[in-house]
């Protein structure tokens, strides 16, 4: 059904002033049915695209309340209540049909069903979006459209940028963080290690000196043990004793039986402290260097390259300066399993480098020895190894695992180090565990704890100059320097 046609209003002039409506206000029975509508529209381009009852400069829009349709201005219908413009598509409600666009008109015979709400709409939109905003009119609905502000590209190109900047810094700020937590615990991990280092050496030092405390109550009870057998033979020899002799004899036995016993527990307990100092030194070596194998390279150069050289004023200088090439070769460290405790000093001598500079001293048939000497000034270097705790192994640790063979490497003296050697022939049994009969037998070996691997040419020319027959290189100490020593 269609519905009927509505009589045109007397304002549908666009002629119309504003006498008008005020005229039109005053007759009307609600004072406030007159109601302002602000569009907060851009300003228009002229006067006349904009609805009548529009202000260009308040974009508002003043409509009455109405009763009939003859009350109603031109392009406001009572049942859909649209307001429409000229240059404006068109505009759909919820439950009616688009309207066309004309400039103040509305097509009467369009089938729209009453309205659902006597609330007014605004729609604001970019092309077809729209969005409603109620107003406070309880007979009429009003739709109109109204584009949303216009966002330039720049500024949307700098909003973007800006929000990357900003995400980017906020990134690099946390990962910075990260890694600031990083590096303080590392820095805490570096400290309790040392700590631990410090402990672990005082606790070396004191296993040492109960070991010596030891070995010399060891020594003191077998010499006694000796006297008291001596003194039993003597007895056994004499044909009559009278009887208190006898009862002193058997006494003494008891005593020397008791000596032996306490004897046999005190070299168990050298054992176990001995045991306990190969693992704390292995568990050492495993924090600070790796679990192995360790490769230790040396750099040395010969005397006869020395010949036109004047070692006072070397004084730390590069090799390189004065046009030396310097030769190589390279140790094997022993296993941890086998040779931990010797090991362990060792490699703290290479990492405090206190072989630089010093020399090998071709003074014996059978071994070239390392002495901590600087090659340019003679001076002893004993003392730097005393402070950094790296003079000499704490017990002479030796296995049969691990004899002195040729271009085998081991600590001289007892107790070994810091002199170290590399034999040039077999010494198995001249370094082994009683080798040396001047020693004492709880001593033990000598601890071997290297072989070289690579460079043997060099060994070799070291071994042939410590052989050389010419008389007069005999009066002379013959030396090889030894430049550097570092772990690789």
């Amino acid at each position: 059904m269609s519905l009927p046609r509505r009589r045109t209003s007397s304002l549908s002039s666009p002629e119309m002033s504003l006498s008008k409506l005020a005229s039109l206000r005053q007759r009307s029975p609600n004072p406030k049915a007159l109601t302002p509508l602000n569009c907060n529209d851009r300003q228009t381009k002229s006067d006349s695209s904009l609805p009548y009852g529009v202000s260009p400069k308040s974009a508002s829009i003043i409509v009455p309340e109405v009763k009939s349709e003859s009350s109603i201005p031109y392009g406001i219908s009572p049942r859909n209540g649209v307001l429409k413009n000229a240059k404006s598509p068109s505009v759909k409600r919820g439950h009616g049909q688009a309207l066309s666009p004309t400039f103040f008109g509305v097509n009467s015979s369009l089938k729209t069903p009453p309205a659902k709400s006597s609330k007014a709409r605004v729609f604001f939109s970019s092309k077809n979006s729209a969005r409603t905003t109620p107003l406070k009119s309880k007979n009429s609905t009003i739709a109109i459209r109204v584009p949303f502000p216009y966002i330039s590209r720049k500024t949307m190109t700098t909003t973007a940028l800006f929000i990357f900047a900003a995400f980017t810094f906020l990134s690099k700020r946390w990962e910075l963080m990260s890694m600031s937590k990083i590096l303080q615990q590392l820095h805490t991990d570096l400290h309790d290690l040392q700590m631990s280092h410090g402990e672990s050496k005082n606790k070396l030092f004191e296993a040492y000196e109960a070991v010596e405390r030891m070995e010399r109550k060891a020594e003191l009870m077998e010499k006694k043990s000796r006297d008291l057998q001596k003194e039993l033979d003597l007895r056994e020899q004499s044909t009559v004793e009278p009887k208190a002799e006898s009862m002193a004899e058997s006494t003494q036995n008891l005593d020397i039986v008791d000596m032996k016993r306490a004897n046999e527990v005190m070299v168990k307990q050298v054992y176990a402290l001995e045991k306990h100092i190969q693992q704390q030194s292995k568990r050492e070596v495993i924090e600070r260097y790796g679990p192995g194998p360790h490769f230790v390279r040396f750099e040395v150069v010969f005397m006869n390259q020395l010949e036109n050289f004047r070692i006072t004023n070397y004084a730390g200088s590069s090799w390189e300066q004065h046009g030396i090439q310097k030769s190589n070769f390279t140790l094997e460290l022993a296993s941890l399993d086998i040779m931990p405790h010797s090991v362990n000093l060792f490699l703290d001598m290479i990492d405090q480098k206190l072989w630089d500079e010093t020399v090998f001293v071709h003074n014996a048939e059978h071994v070239l020895e390392a002495s901590p000497t600087t090659f340019y000034n003679g001076q002893s270097k004993r003392h730097l190894f005393k402070e950094k705790g790296t003079s000499n192994v704490v017990f002479q640790e030796y296995s049969d695992r691990y004899p002195h063979l040729k271009y085998t490497v081991g600590f001289a003296g007892r107790p070994g180090g810091p002199d170290f050697y590399i034999s040039t022939q077999d010494n198995a049994k001249f370094h082994a565990p009683g080798g040396q009969k001047r020693l004492h037998l709880l001593e033990g070996g000598e601890p071997c704890f290297g072989r070289v691997v690579d460079g043997f040419s060099v060994v070799d020319k070291m071994i042939r100059d410590s052989n050389e027959e010419d008389p007069t290189k005999k009066k002379e100490v013959l030396i090889t320097v030894i430049a550097s020593a570092r772990l690789i």
